[in-house]
């Protein structure tokens, strides 16, 4: 902060009386550091004096001042803008008046209270030279300029900065409280790093100010060099730390981040240097400050003009007061202008640049503040749309699932249909072949006994076989019927308590083909066998079962229908001594697949339908079908039905 700077080390005043006392002064180094204002009056310090106008930074630096002529007695302030240490010496009658003021002098010990750079005394008629010693400068070797005032004009310019300082400490008060409770309340960190700028920049700028206050009491914090060099490093290293929050730095360019990391760093080399050597620490603070603000008044002009982001304006604006008092200060330290009044102008101006500082962080929280909620509401509405369209994708993942259901169970109507379809033509293929025989036979017979060509021995014999493709032909028949009938799902059970043992006997008693065959049916105990189901579904199984049997059975077997009683069904089951059915033919059954039909051991035909039938039936009825097979052996096919007494 180079106006900060420069605007600790006083310029000219302009009063109403103002004397310039550099005319015809004398300046000696004591490299020796040994001289003393007893020393003074020797010849041969006298004739090392020379006209060389430099201030050493290494060494103690003896000046020579003749008072001018025609000054009357009074009370006097010689002005400097030298911050170090000065020491006055005037010899009056074999006596030494020593007075003296700097930065590091405690404000007990100094000839005027406020300033550093006033040095006040009384000037007596018999007073022609006056002696100053400069404590080594920090920084570079610097011509020395030193005025004559009167003590009443300094003391009214000391009141008139004591108020304005006042001022300038109350108004950073108020923006300084106003941001941390901001701070607090919001919880924006830029709030909290405004609040550091401003505490370190306070402690840089007024310095004269605290040190009065404070010096005796805290020396080392406000009356040490040391101390001092840190406040010019921490101002600008707090300025950057806000700037880096300000424009949100860590989210640029790579370039703009380490620009100001790099800065960062350099301030603690800064640090390092000040225990070292605080001449070259000066210098370096000099260009840290100079290039500090250079770098973030540039970002913040191309964050304002490129990047449109409003709030850099303030940023910007800010620093134009505090860089036109540093371009005075400069001016004035050159010679090329006369500026009064520049400490004043530099407490002003950092009071002017934290207001408008102050304002770009409203500013900026309100943007940033804006767009979060932008941001937030826009979130808010792709939530909800997101929302819509999943309750729209679930809808139509539903309908998805509804039609690829519907499609199966068009897929599966469309294969049973094709499956019944084929079954009907080859049902419809069978019939027309199987019929056709017994009905040409039976037609050929009648054409016989009405052209009584036929004998009635003849007859007796041919219709024994008329009868038997006649049996086989209704069975087929029926079995066709009752197949077509369950398929359209026209069969409704009606259930009924009734004994087996009727049904069984009906059945054996309908059974002529048995006889034909010598097959012998033997029924075991069906006393208790009392069940609920439908009588014609359970006639139809049986009749089924047994018509099976008979057909696979060879000559001269037999065929046993057994009751067994269970817990809670009763299980009838038909076994004949046939030659079996193979265990993928067995599964195919189970499974309720359409297999082909196979011949009877005299080669009955059947439709294939017979067992399916049996199948539906039971399951109709609440019961379970069984079929136990072994090839060459026979076959037994079981199945349940409720038990009467277990039927609620």
């Amino acid at each position: 902060m180079v106006w900060a700077l420069e605007s600790s080390a006083q310029a000219r005043e302009s009063t109403a009386f103002r004397v310039s006392l550099i005319t015809g002064a004398g300046f000696l180094s004591d490299s020796a550091n040994t001289l003393t204002p007893d020393s003074m009056t020797s010849l041969s310090v006298q004739h090392r004096f020379t006209a060389q106008n430099r201030l050493s930074n290494q060494f103690p630096t003896w000046v020579k001042l003749k008072i001018p002529p025609g000054i009357p007695p009074g009370e006097y302030c010689t002005t400097t803008r030298v911050e170090e240490i000065i020491h006055l010496y005037l010899f009056r009658s074999g006596e030494t008046v020593h007075q003296q003021n700097g930065r590091n002098t405690p404000p007990s010990t100094r000839s005027v209270p406020r300033r550093f750079m006033n040095i006040c005394f009384s000037i007596h008629p018999t007073d022609s030279v006056i002696y100053l010693r400069v404590d080594p400068i920090q920084g570079d070797a610097q011509p020395l300029a030193i005025f004559l005032e009167q003590k009443a004009d300094v003391d009214a310019l000391i009141q008139t900065n004591s108020h304005l300082s006042f001022f300038i400490t109350g108004g950073l008060l108020i923006i300084f409280l106003t941001s941390l409770t901001l701070f607090l309340f919001l919880g924006d960190r830029n709030y909290m790093w405004f609040c550091l700028y401003l505490f370190c920049m306070y402690f840089m700028v007024n310095g004269q100010f605290l040190s009065f206050y404070f010096g005796e009491t805290f020396p080392r914090l406000f009356l040490n060099s040391a101390a001092n060099q840190l406040y010019f490093v921490f101002a600008p290293l707090s300025l950057l730390w806000f700037a880096f929050s300000f424009f949100d730095i860590r989210k640029k360019s790579l370039g703009w981040k380490r620009a100001f990391i790099s800065l960062m760093i350099f301030s603690l080399v800064c640090i390092i240097t000040i225990p070292v050597n605080l001449t070259l620490n000066s210098n370096l603070i000099l260009l840290y400050n100079i290039v500090s603000v250079l770098t973030i008044a540039v970002y913040a002009g191309v964050a304002f003009f490129r990047q449109n982001f409003q709030p850099a304006r303030y940023f910007l604006f800010s620093f134009a007061a505090p860089v036109l008092v540093a371009l005075l200060i400069v001016a004035n330290e050159m010679g090329w202008l006369t500026v009064t009044g520049l400490n004043l102008l530099a407490g002003v101006s950092f009071l002017l640049q934290s207001l408008i500082l102050s304002l770009g962080v409203v500013t900026q929280y309100q943007q940033v503040h804006e767009e979060l909620m932008k941001i937030t509401f826009t979130k808010m509405q792709q939530e909800r749309e997101t929302e819509i369209f999943k309750s729209q994708n679930n809808e139509l993942l539903v309908r998805n699932v509804t039609i690829e259901s519907q499609k199966m169970e068009i897929e599966e109507q469309a294969s049973k249909l094709a499956e019944l379809n084929g079954t009907k033509d080859k049902l419809l293929s069978v019939l027309s072949h199987d019929l056709r025989g017994p009905v040409g036979n039976l037609s050929s017979v009648m054409s016989l006994l009405k052209s009584k060509h036929l004998s009635q021995e003849e007859f007796q014999r041919v219709s024994e076989h008329l009868r038997l493709d006649v049996d086989t032909t209704y069975k087929m028949l029926e079995e066709v019927l009752h197949w077509v009938t369950s398929q359209q799902q026209g069969i409704v059970p009606n259930p009924v308590v009734f004994h087996v043992e009727t049904l069984v006997e009906e059945v054996i008693q309908l059974a002529s083909l048995a006889a034909a065959k010598h097959i012998r049916i033997e029924a075991g105990d069906l006393r208790e066998a009392l069940v609920r189901a439908d009588r014609d579904h359970i006639r139809i199984i049986l009749r089924n079962l047994v018509n099976n049997a008979i057909k696979f059975s060879p000559d001269h077997s037999t065929i046993r229908i057994n009751v067994t009683p269970e817990e809670h069904h009763i299980r009838i089951s038909v076994a004949d001594q046939g030659p079996g059915i193979s265990a993928e033919r067995v599964e195919r059954l189970l499974r309720g697949d359409k297999i082909e039909s196979t011949r009877g051991t005299k080669g009955e035909k059947g439709t294939g339908l017979g067992l399916l039938l049996c199948r539906d039936f039971i399951q109709y009825n609440h019961g379970v079908f069984f079929i136990s097979s072994t090839e060459g052996k026979g076959t037994t096919i079981s199945f349940t039905l409720l038990r009467a007494d277990n039927v609620v």
